[in-house]
This record gives C-alpha cells, structure tokens and sequence, in this order.
C-alpha cells in the first residue's frame, strides 16, 4: 500500500506526465524522477544533518517542488505557454494561506487548553470549522475560486 503522500505526488506527476506521454516526450518524466531523486538526496540529506527530522522534511519539499516546476515547465514548453498559465497558480496560494492561516490559528487557540487531550480537541475543531467554511464557500457559484467557475482554455 502507498501512503497517502505518495499517491498525491505520483498523481500530480502522473497528471502532467501523461501530456508529455502523449506527444512522446518520455525521457522528460524519466528526467523529473531523476531530479527529484537526486535533489531529495542532496537537500534531505543535508536538512538532516543541519536540522534533524524537521530539516529532512523540508529538504525533501524542496527537491519536489523543483523537480515539480521542472515538469510544469517541460508542459508549458508542449502547450506553448507560460508556467503560469499551465498551473492555476492564484487557486492553489488563496488555498495555501488560507489553511495556512488555520493552522496557525488551532495552534493558538490550543494553547488556551491545560490539557493534551484538550488541546487535541480545540485543533480538531478549529480545523473542521475551517474546513466547512472553506468548503461552504468554494461551492458558492458566485465565488471566483469556485469549482463551478467556467473552465477557459488557452487557444
């Protein structure tokens, strides 16, 4: 079984790997691995020895979010466009910030908790409240970040 990390990243890289598949551009996919692999050694491997177990974490989000870019760049390149029409770059940062923003509002507010049990609670909801506003929102037609938003594509 592949944990849920690993299914995300293969999904993204499967997601934009089968465009470069489709105009037999293969070795560029081969490519990304590679660079991921070898970045995820280097700045891991040193994030480790640096900073520990945080510092692994980091080093490895780093090396995918190069060779990430790296394969955004190869599909920019087939559809002849910019990397920031081919990844919609403004959705995924409002998204960024905003459970961003929830997260550090949990750890915050679960200090106002004595308890272990009770901090757990406090995140727990703190999360799951933020989670139904974002959701009740996103669906709302009138949202610009909405799924209904109609789809445009590049000509």
């Amino acid at each position: 079984h592949l944990s849920l990390r690993r299914q995300r990243q293969m999904c993204i890289r499967d997601r934009y790997g089968a465009v470069l598949r489709a105009v037999g551009r293969t070795k560029e996919i081969v490519m990304s691995s590679v660079i991921l692999l070898a970045l995820n050694a280097c700045f891991a491997g040193l994030g480790l020895f640096l900073y520990g177990i945080v510092g692994l974490t980091v080093g490895s989000v780093l090396a995918f979010a190069v060779a990430w870019i790296w394969m955004l760049s190869r599909v920019a390149d087939v559809f002849h466009l910019s990397l920031r029409q081919v990844f919609p770059w403004a959705t995924w940062s409002s998204f960024v910030v905003y459970f961003g923003a929830i997260g550090i509002a949990s750890e915050i507010l679960s200090g106002l908790a004595v308890s272990a049990y009770g901090q757990l609670l406090i995140k727990v909801l703190v999360m799951f409240v933020g989670y139904r506003v974002s959701n009740t929102v996103l669906s709302s037609p009138q949202n610009p970040l909405s799924i209904f938003k109609r789809v445009e594509y590049a000509k």
